[in-house]
């Protein structure tokens, strides 16, 4: 799926290791959406503030990438 918000990467599916979320996360900008929220062009956070509160610094070792459905 086309970034809605940068409209220059894909967005891929995720889970975020330390707590297994499913998230999907733009390639180019950073956009997360939680699996609960519509990937759309509002509803999203910068991948790096959503984890900072997990300890984790945003970095996409912290991600699995997932294959897309």
């Amino acid at each position: 799926m086309w970034c809605p918000r940068c409209d220059q990467g894909n967005v891929r599916p995720a889970t975020i290791i330390k707590t297994g979320e499913f998230v999907q996360v733009c390639e180019e900008c950073d956009a997360l959406w939680r699996s609960d929220v519509d990937v759309a062009p509002s509803g999203f956070t910068d991948f790096k503030t959503y984890v900072a509160p997990l300890g984790l610094m945003g970095l996409w070792s912290e991600l699995e990438m997932l294959s897309e459905p």
